[in-house]
């Protein structure tokens, strides 16, 4: 009867930045994986006629998006130092690919429930911007329509805080299985869909995983913004295509 060996899961943060935003979520895999066996991890398997390393990423991450505070969990066969892991994953990751720490996780991977964004607005857009985020905040639905969907996707109903704030265009939205908002979409809802090709880069800034004290705060949040008077007429749904 074989033994089980207990395994220790390592969570590596990373920032993903520069020209490497431009690398499919595929490509990050065998990216990390050809690190690990670089710097010779002791990584543990999974079973059967393939086995492959046992890795997972918090939340693939949409191709040109920069990401500032990504993490992958990974087990490992042995208890290592973590300054030691983190100095080798520095060492041996490629230009734009940075990890900034690395913890022991405690407990089972969360549930990711939202995600922060963030864009750098022009000066001469920041007006325009600014109005349509007022115009968006005030509506109770801004439906748009996604490829290969029957059904079109409620921006609004997925937006949890929205706000531009010293020059950048900063929101959150829901990112669970059950009604992911993409971040390209809610540019799309502010008629700010070009700001890419202009040459702004679009940030996801932060996770928010289920249980967390702010994945709690924004669950409570209304669908309706709590400033909007009661004699507020809702403004007429939209629907983009």
């Amino acid at each position: 009867m074989n033994q089980i060996v207990p395994t220790i899961r390592y969570r590596f943060y990373f920032c993903k930045q520069g020209d490497l935003r431009w690398i499919g979520h595929r490509d990050l895999i065998r990216t990390f994986e050809r690190i690990c066996r670089m710097i010779e991890l002791p990584l543990c398997m999974s079973q059967g006629f393939h086995p492959k390393p046992k890795i997972r990423f918090g939340s693939a991450l949409a191709l040109g998006l920069e990401g500032l505070d990504e993490w992958v969990e990974v087990e490992l066969n042995d208890p290592l130092d973590r300054e030691t892991i983190l100095r080798q994953l520095q060492d041996a990751s490629p230009s734009g690919l940075k990890f900034t720490r690395v913890e022991i996780a405690q407990k089972k991977m969360p549930t990711l429930e939202f995600a922060r964004y963030e864009i750098k607005l022009p000066v001469n857009r920041l007006a325009e911007v600014k109005a349509a985020v007022d115009q968006l905040w005030q509506t109770t639905s801004f439906q748009v329509e996604r490829s290969g969907r029957n059904e079109p996707v409620d921006v609004r109903l997925g937006l949890k805080e929205i706000a531009v704030e010293d020059g950048t265009l900063q929101f959150t939205c829901t990112a669970d299985r059950r009604g992911a908002i993409r971040p390209r979409e809610v540019l799309l809802a502010l008629q700010a869909d070009d700001l890419e090709s202009h040459g702004a880069i679009l940030r996801r800034v932060e996770l928010i995983f289920a249980e967390s004290e702010e994945a709690l705060s924004h669950a409570d949040q209304p669908a309706t913004p709590p400033e909007l008077s009661v004699g507020t007429p809702d403004l007429d749904p939209h629907i983009l295509k």
